[in-house]
């Protein structure tokens, strides 16, 4: 459970005359509801607590603690990252060193798929407190997200420089670790960098994937679709074949290297492929071969 910053509270001075300052008595009365907010937390009255922070936040709009826990209450609880990452912000105007708002607002901007943004403010966050160990965990976990596997594992193993005991670090290190070492994670980074059109970021996924499991068929043959898109025609072949190879009954094989044969000119060799294609079950091919004829 997230803890909750707590301030001391301040008496607002008041004068013989009963006469009091309306401002002090509001800074007073805020700083007295983000207190009661942060009591009602800690024993699960999420809503009451909410209505505290607001409450406070109304009275005094520079009041950093009370967005600062309004955010972590919608962050944590509630799973409003976008209404947290505002919170945050406004913390962060009003106090620009609270090195839990940057960490918290990168928390927000990580679920919110702000990758760039989440590693900027764990930036921060470490240069104000470089001895908080989750501020490296969530950094490496937003590295990782953008591909940057090396950094993100430089930061788990900073965290646990700082924490031997970090479990966060731990978890997150051994995660990175198997989608660095399992072929088909990077299988299916190929087929969404594919459909994304991202051929070259398509042919480094497929690439990986042969690399960890070099008996792997379907990447050879999606990276020989992708060599075909970035118009290399031979290296698709190349990798069409690799792929014939190894799984010799995939009829959608013979198609394909039949179609970029055609482009190299070498058209009987093609219709040799159409005519293997239709003998394991794809019929299709054969308007490849009419059209050899037409």
């Amino acid at each position: 459970m997230f803890s909750f910053l707590k301030k001391k509270q301040e008496s607002a001075n008041g004068d013989s005359s009963g006469t009091k300052d309306i401002k002090l008595l509001n800074i007073q009365r805020s700083q007295e509801l983000s207190f009661a907010g942060s009591k009602k937390a800690a024993i699960k009255d999420f809503v009451g607590a909410l209505a505290d922070f607001d409450k406070a936040i109304e009275l005094d709009s520079n009041n950093d603690l009370a967005y600062f826990n309004r955010g972590a209450l919608n962050q944590s609880l509630f799973d409003d990252y976008t209404s947290s990452l505002l919170d945050f912000s406004k913390a962060i105007e009003i106090n620009h060193i609270n090195v839990y708002a940057y960490y918290n607002r990168g928390i927000s901007k990580l679920n919110l798929k702000d990758f760039k943004g989440a590693i900027a403010d764990c930036d921060k966050a470490i240069e104000l407190d470089p001895n908080y160990e989750l501020s490296f965990v969530n950094r490496g976990i937003a590295k990782s997200k953008l591909q940057d596997f090396e950094g993100a594992m430089t930061d788990f193993d900073n965290a646990t420089k700082i924490n031997p005991n970090c479990a966060e670090a731990q978890k997150n290190r051994q995660i990175v670790h198997n989608e660095i070492n399992n072929p088909d994670a990077a299988f299916e980074k190929g087929n969404m960098s594919f459909s994304y059109k991202d051929f070259s970021g398509a042919l480094t996924h497929f690439t990986h994937a042969i690399q960890l499991n070099p008996n792997f068929a379907n990447a050879y043959f999606n990276r020989g679709s992708t060599k075909y898109n970035l118009q290399d025609d031979l290296g698709a072949i190349a990798d069409f074949n690799k792929a014939i190879a190894l799984t010799p009954n995939i009829p959608y094989f013979y198609y394909a290297r039949g179609n970029v044969k055609i482009l190299l000119g070498q058209k009987d060799s093609a219709r040799l492929d159409f005519i293997k294609a239709i003998e394991l079950g794809m019929p299709e091919a054969d308007k490849a071969i009419r059209d050899l004829c037409d």
